[in-house]
């Protein structure tokens, strides 16, 4: 496996993402494991146990509110100033908490990611979650 110098794997679902990139895996497997797997937002406050004061880390596309979701939490170093907390979740997460009307941007600013629509992330749930 060749993967991009700037971009090294630390986990499964890294090794998934870019298995998904490369063609290795399908669209629809990337997902089952992203469901699967702990995936990190960070906050600009403070969260509690319950996740109580998550304050995401918001990017503004097209006239549309993306949330920030990351691999691990090394890939959310380059925004520690402005989002400082992280809280870790199950990817499944995503299909019970986001608004319908955000999209997702996953691993920001980073080589290997990618963004996707609040219409996306619709259809990841009818058609992954809810099955």
């Amino acid at each position: 496996m060749t993967y991009e110098h700037s971009f090294s794997p630390v986990n499964q679902l890294e090794i998934a993402l870019l298995d998904a990139k490369e063609g290795r895996i399908s669209i629809q497997s990337f997902w089952e494991v992203l469901l699967q797997s702990t995936i990190f937002l960070s906050s600009s406050t403070e969260i509690d146990s319950n996740g109580m004061g998550l304050k995401p880390l918001l990017f503004d596309r097209d006239e549309e509110t993306l949330v920030a979701v990351f691999t691990s939490p090394e890939r959310m170093a380059r925004f520690g100033r402005i989002s400082p907390f992280c809280v870790a979740v199950k990817g499944q997460w995503i299909c019970e908490h986001i608004n319908t009307s955000f999209g997702i941007v996953l691993n920001p600013g980073s080589t290997v990611g990618f963004e996707l629509p609040a219409v996306g992330v619709r259809n990841v749930y009818r058609s992954i979650c809810r099955s």
